[in-house]
């Protein structure tokens, strides 16, 4: 599980060294939530994230967030701007893959 132990590097550091070039396509993103995939230079998803916002934001994690919100990879947008990431995986689910996401994540190519 080499993504639950990153330090220094993100998660889409890692995605970009198996798979190249990373982009955020943003489906939801409104006041309470983001849904967004990570994608490959073909169009694949790497990576399915919600993100849900609290509501205390500084100016600078607004003016983040405008950039995330636009397709800025969420990890890449706050290292721009000097913030260490750290993550605390917290609780990890197994999960049955819905239709539409094994579609976005091109299984059928496997």
């Amino acid at each position: 599980m080499e993504h639950f132990l990153l330090v220094d590097r993100l998660h889409t550091d890692v995605l970009e060294e198996k798979y190249g070039s990373i982009s955020s396509k943003v489906l939801v993103h409104d006041d309470k939530i983001r849904l967004a995939h990570l994608v490959d230079s073909k169009g694949i998803s790497r990576t399915f994230a919600i993100t849900f916002f609290l509501n205390n934001w500084t100016t600078d994690v607004r003016n983040i967030n405008e950039e995330i919100r636009k397709g800025q990879p969420i990890g890449k947008s706050f290292r721009e701007h000097e913030y260490a990431i750290r993550k605390n995986v917290l609780e990890v689910y197994r999960i049955k893959i819905p239709q539409w996401l094994k579609e976005e994540f091109a299984t059928h190519l496997c």
